[in-house]
């Protein structure tokens, strides 16, 4: 949260943004547990990665280190590919060595039929290298996990082919992750494809209709509103107008709490006192920071549209 903040001053206050990012590093830093500690660095890292570069490659480094420290077997596997994940934003030569690191690793370390560990290690690959990740997606043999870690792959593979990515969307076998591919698709082509973005917002829309998680339902209805209000305002709005329906029904106070912080965000695009609003609502405190560090990111990346 505070690399996040970190990030959002430092168009305004760099003297600021560089003691917040600091202190986001060392806070991850000083986590006893490594697993964790790398977890959380890498993390951090991508909360930099736009605004810092070198603070982002710092975090990130420290992550990798963190991560070759983990005893477990099984837990370093995981540790290294999320380490190169956030490696590979500054450093894709060092980040690809680590997650051939993480392959042979989860290799040696799975007995599991289905995979897991490697299927694990893919789903990150898939964020630096999407198409290595497809082309080794057909060695998992559990096609929930190959699902996974196609859901992932594909939204990087959307605006240089964008019909190939949506048409693998529909090999993608769970009903969440194909949600989830939907929407991450909708949001990578509204500025380069609109008509396309709309087109699978249209689809996260009608699968979201068939999910018995009114959380999913929200938050996928909430993400594709703000991604095609430029492209298609009025069907935006309608889909925001769907989102605030289901908000209703969301009845658990913590599940209700995240819920809210993805329609705010989505509110703000067509009224930022609206997001506020329905911000301010949010009791918990967590879900309440993240909410407004989300609505303040939201109208940052409106602002530069």
């Amino acid at each position: 949260m505070l690399a996040r903040i970190s990030a959002l001053h430092r168009d305004d206050d760099r003297e600021l943004s560089s003691r917040e990012a600091g202190d986001a590093v060392a806070l991850a830093g000083a986590i006893d547990d490594p697993y964790v500690r790398s977890f959380t660095l890498a993390t951090v890292s991508d909360g930099l990665a736009v605004t810092d570069p070198a603070g982002a490659a710092s975090a990130a480094r420290a992550a990798l280190r963190a991560a070759k420290t983990v005893a477990d077997l099984r837990s370093r596997t995981i540790a290294l590919a999320e380490a190169a994940k956030a490696l590979g934003a500054g450093d894709l030569a060092r980040a690809t060595h680590v997650l051939a690191e993480a392959e042979l690793l989860a290799e040696s370390a799975c007995s599991c039929r289905r995979r897991c560990l490697p299927a694990a290690v893919l789903e990150r690959t898939a964020e630096l290298d999407p198409e290595g990740a497809l082309g080794k997606a057909d060695r998992i043999p559990d096609p929930h996990l190959r699902g996974v870690v196609l859901a992932r792959a594909i939204p990087r593979l959307a605006a240089a082919d964008p019909h190939r990515a949506m048409g693998l969307i529909l090999q993608v076998p769970e009903l969440h992750e194909q949600i989830e591919a939907w929407v991450a698709v909708c949001d990578a082509l509204a500025e380069v494809h609109p008509q396309l973005a709309v087109s699978a917002a249209e689809c996260a829309e009608a699968d979201a209709a068939f999910s018995h998680n009114k959380l999913v339902q929200l938050r996928a209805l909430a993400r594709v509103a703000w991604s095609v209000h430029n492209a298609d305002t009025a069907y935006s709005e309608r889909l925001l107008s769907a989102a605030e329906a289901v908000f209703e029904q969301v009845e658990h106070s913590h599940s209700r709490s995240l819920a809210a912080g993805e329609l705010a965000r989505a509110q703000a695009r067509f009224d930022v006192q609206r997001g506020e609003s329905t911000a301010r609502q949010i009791v918990h405190a967590h879900p309440r920071a993240a909410a407004f560090v989300l609505l303040v990111e939201a109208l940052r990346a409106s602002e530069a549209l």
